[in-house]
């Protein structure tokens, strides 16, 4: 349940209680800022790696090199729009090597630009102390360095003077060298991580030095990693945290992965290509955003999405300004511009009527009608309103307090319908669903594996693993220990549904799936859970019913792998309750059965419906709460329920206004 102030319990429960409901719209795909690209310039020009920094002032500066020719070229734009002088460039070195590789960094007014000397024997970086107008100073970095597959430089974002590391990639092994202010580069010192071999590198400070690295690992998966380097912030200094994937492709496929840069932006956001060489080739640019509240290396990647823009280069990615607010793309002959603006817009006082209904296994969706027009939303509806975007949903009251709400719940627009009625009026309707049905709704991409007897395979590093490819965070606090012991071989096919998939793990463990905001939550339900609220005393009720059905399973019976459980509920069995039979070869021991038949028969309780009741609203109220029930006519005292189902009504008018909540309430 959403915690709640004294003063607002007390207007919720208060019999002229005065509701206050507030919606707004956000700008956001699952707390991500939504990126609107525009493409600012573009002209003909011969491809080749491009790299962006954007200084804290907004000036923009760029890199990009002539393969065939080895020439660098830079630029620099300040004031930038979309009638800037893009196609602008200055030569800086004309001793570049023919298979190129690019990198940039930039902090305060330092951008230094790196890359590989035409003899392929040293790695040369230009710096500029006046945010990239000059670059007066030249480095060249050598020994041991030959056949360079991949580079990136980041200064540490916690040094002005200069401090910065200079990682190159040779093989499959990642080389490291570091320097102090503007001194000179060390000797290099090799990752810990193992990869077959190696074609891309890209690094930027934000925590410690968060690397993206692509190429190929030594089970054959082409795939793009996130791992960090320490610098001695989250990550000890000098050491690598485990590679974490992007995005892999399976040997055998045709398809391998570059990774050129990354930003962050409200999330760290990752530009790659896929490159497939079967019938039909393409170079395809992709990018992919870290899930709802993941670090950088937590391994919360969401899917990558392909960008309308093809080549084996693909596109340099970086953002800043005042605020951070503006981020670009870039490639030779082209510019991409788009704001990261998370300000909300309001609107509450446009809202006639709302209609949530939140089930358990089902998720919410949320109806809302608004006005629009003349008295409505200026202008008809806001740009944002519109399918993909986050809704902010906070039911609440007027209270001695002033307004309070009850916030944390959100929801993305699937459909918007807009309406003339008869009188006139211009209405505006609008669904959205929430995370649970949002990672219901997500397809797998492609077939993805987990071999099994492993933690890397509990059915709870599954569901976050899965969660995260959806683009939501999964909290585990109060799961089951079964959800990490059990640790099954499970495939999802390319194109299945998380529904079909989640729910396949779900019955094989006691725990259910809640969501609030952009974050899943595993939990088991506690059968001597403590009840949260409080149903018939301070909270009154306007209806209520009991009603008693037989449950889901009266006998489980589970073959296992050469083993064999079975549990039964004999009251069940009596009211006509039917068998369960499960073949589960991942059961290899009689316990892990036997947990298994105990799982069945405790869900087959869970999901029958024991109560339902009509009440003014608990804006706190959530799906999976444990409450008590007090109805002297049904012979209810404090009964325990848990929350199947909950739905709120709000309705401003004309007519009868309307602000009540229905449960349907099931076993603790």
């Amino acid at each position: 349940m959403i915690t709640l102030t004294p003063t607002l319990e007390a207007a919720q429960q208060a019999p002229s209680g005065r509701p206050d409901v507030r919606l707004r719209v956000l700008d956001q795909d699952l707390g991500a800022t939504r990126l609107r690209w525009e493409r600012w310039y573009e002209a003909a020009a011969v491809d080749g790696p491009a790299r962006v920094v954007v200084l804290d002032d907004g000036t923009v500066v760029r890199a990009r090199i002539w393969p065939a020719s080895g020439i660098l070229y830079t630029s620099r734009t300040t004031d930038p729009d979309e009638q800037s002088a893009w196609g602008s460039w200055t030569e800086l070195d004309d001793q570049v090597s023919t298979t190129p590789a690019l990198a940039m960094a930039a902090l305060g007014d330092r951008v230094l630009v790196a890359t590989v000397r035409d003899d392929n024997a040293a790695i040369v970086l230009h710096e500029s102390s006046d945010g990239g107008a000059t670059f007066p100073s030249t480095i060249t970095v050598t020994g041991t360095i030959s056949a360079v597959t991949g580079l990136a430089v980041a200064y540490h974002h916690d040094e002005s003077d200069g401090t910065a590391s200079l990682f190159y990639a040779q093989g499959g092994e990642v080389l490291v060298r570091g320097r102090t202010g503007t001194g000179l580069f060390g000797s290099a010192t090799a990752w810990s991580r193992d990869l077959t071999s190696i074609n891309a590198l890209a690094a930027r400070s934000q925590g410690d030095i968060e690397v993206l690295v692509s190429g190929v690992d030594p089970d054959g998966n082409a795939g793009c990693w996130s791992v960090a380097y320490g610098i001695g912030n989250a990550v000890n200094a000098g050491t690598w945290t485990a590679l974490e994937p992007v995005a892999l492709a399976s040997p055998g496929t045709d398809v391998t992965y570059l990774a050129n840069s990354w930003a962050f932006a409200s999330r760290a956001r990752a530009s790659l290509v896929e490159t497939y060489a079967g019938a039909g080739a393409y170079n395809r640019v992709q990018l992919a955003t870290a899930a709802s509240g993941a670090a950088f290396t937590a391994g919360g990647w969401r899917d990558p999405r392909p960008f309308d823009h093809e080549s084996p280069y693909g596109l340099g990615i970086g953002a800043g300004g005042p605020a951070a607010a503006d981020l670009y793309l870039v490639a030779p002959g082209g510019v991409w511009h788009a704001t990261n603006d998370p300000d909300p817009q309001d609107l509450s006082t446009q809202l006639v009527t709302l209609d949530l209904l939140q089930e358990e296994e089902a998720g919410g969706v949320l109806r809302a009608t608004l006005t629009a027009g003349p008295g409505g939303i200026a202008g008809g509806t806001p740009a944002t309103l519109a399918p993909g975007a986050e809704l902010a949903f906070d039911p609440g009251f007027v209270t001695t307090a002033g307004q309070e709400w009850a916030t944390g719940r959100r929801y993305w627009i699937t459909a918007i319908r807009r309406s003339r009625t008869r009188d006139g009026r211009a209405l505006v309707e609008v669904e959205a669903h929430d995370a649970l049905r949002r990672l219901f709704a997500w397809r797998a991409p492609r077939q993805l594996e987990w071999p099994g007897s492993a933690l890397t395979s509990s059915a709870l590093a599954i569901l976050q693993d899965i969660c995260a490819r959806a683009g939501f965070d999964l909290l585990a606090t109060d799961a089951s220990d079964l959800s990490g012991d059990y640790q099954p071989a499970f495939t999802v096919r390319g194109g299945e549904g998380g529904r079909a998939a989640v729910l396949r793990l779900l019955e094989r463990i006691p725990d259910q799936l809640h969501s609030r905001g952009s974050v899943l939550r595993l939990e088991e339900p506690d059968p001597l859970a403590v009840a949260t609220y409080a149903y018939g005393m301070s909270h009154g009720i306007i209806e209520c019913s009991v009603e008693d059905h037989a449950p889901g399973t009266g006998w489980a019976r589970i073959f296992g792998d050469a083993v064999y459980a079975e549990t039964f509920d004999y009251d069940a069995l009596a009211q006509g309750a039917p068998p369960l039979i499960a073949l589960d070869l991942n059961l290899d021991a009689a316990g892990k059965a036997q947990d298994r038949a105990d799982t069945a028969i405790r869900i087959g309780r869970l999901d029958i419906i024991r109560a339902t009741l009509l009440a003014p609203v608990n804006v706190g109220q959530e799906v999976g709460d444990v409450v008590t029930v007090t109805d002297p006519t049904l012979g209810l005292d404090a009964q325990p329920y848990r929350v199947r189902a909950l739905r709120l009504r709000f309705h401003r008018g004309p007519g009868s206004p309307r602000y009540d909540m229905a449960l349907q309430l099931g076993e603790v």
